[in-house]
């Protein structure tokens, strides 16, 4: 029933589930990957509904793959956005920083930064971010967005950004080794 952004005959919602269908089949090849899918067939899901799915899948991390829109058609580029009710320190962001740089570069998309709003994201405390790909108003971006090619290779760069976030946090998550009680000594002689 919500088609998101339209331009022609290419609908939002219709590109969102190609790269989501092809992120999904990148990760159940991927043996540190589980990837649970909320929308796999054309059918709207509430927000809460989407969440409430996550959460009973026991995800660890959600993420929400959208095409952009804007009234000027020169607007271009890829975004993350995190919810602004998460603090500083929440992983959302480097989680929403290490996707958005993983699919910018390999794509060429011009990287518009991580940006945050009041989202229905806050409904969860797991790591959540919404990725919006590109904008469908632009005519060079809405053809790339169209090329199951260029899909592959956003979904490809969400799942090296996802693999970087795990390390991340299995860097962080790591014991601290204690320090080495041995110091050097100095083996010169005064003469």
């Amino acid at each position: 029933k919500d088609p998101g952004g339209v331009v022609g005959d290419l609908l939002e919602k219709n590109v969102n589930l190609a790269i989501v269908k092809r992120v999904q089949a990148q990760m159940e090849s991927d043996p540190k990957m589980r990837p649970y899918v909320t929308r796999t067939v054309d059918l709207y899901i509430p927000l809460e509904d989407r969440i409430r799915r996550a959460e009973e899948a026991k995800a660890s991390i959600y993420l929400t793959i959208h095409v952009n829109s804007f009234d000027l058609p020169e607007v271009v580029g890829m975004e993350t956005w995190v919810d602004s009710t998460r603090k500083d320190a929440d992983p959302s962001w480097v989680l929403a920083s290490m996707v958005l740089e993983s699919i910018s570069a390999p794509t060429g998309g011009r990287n518009r930064g991580v940006r945050s709003q009041e989202l229905y994201l806050q409904r969860t405390k797991m790591p959540a971010i919404a990725v919006e790909v590109g904008y469908i108003t632009n005519p060079n971006e809405r053809a790339l967005l169209a090329d199951p090619v260029y899909q592959d290779k956003i979904a490809l760069g969400i799942l090296n950004g996802l693999h970087k976030f795990i390390a991340y946090l299995e860097e962080e998550q790591a014991p601290v080794a204690p320090a080495s009680s041995s110091a050097a000594k100095s083996t010169s002689k005064k003469p």
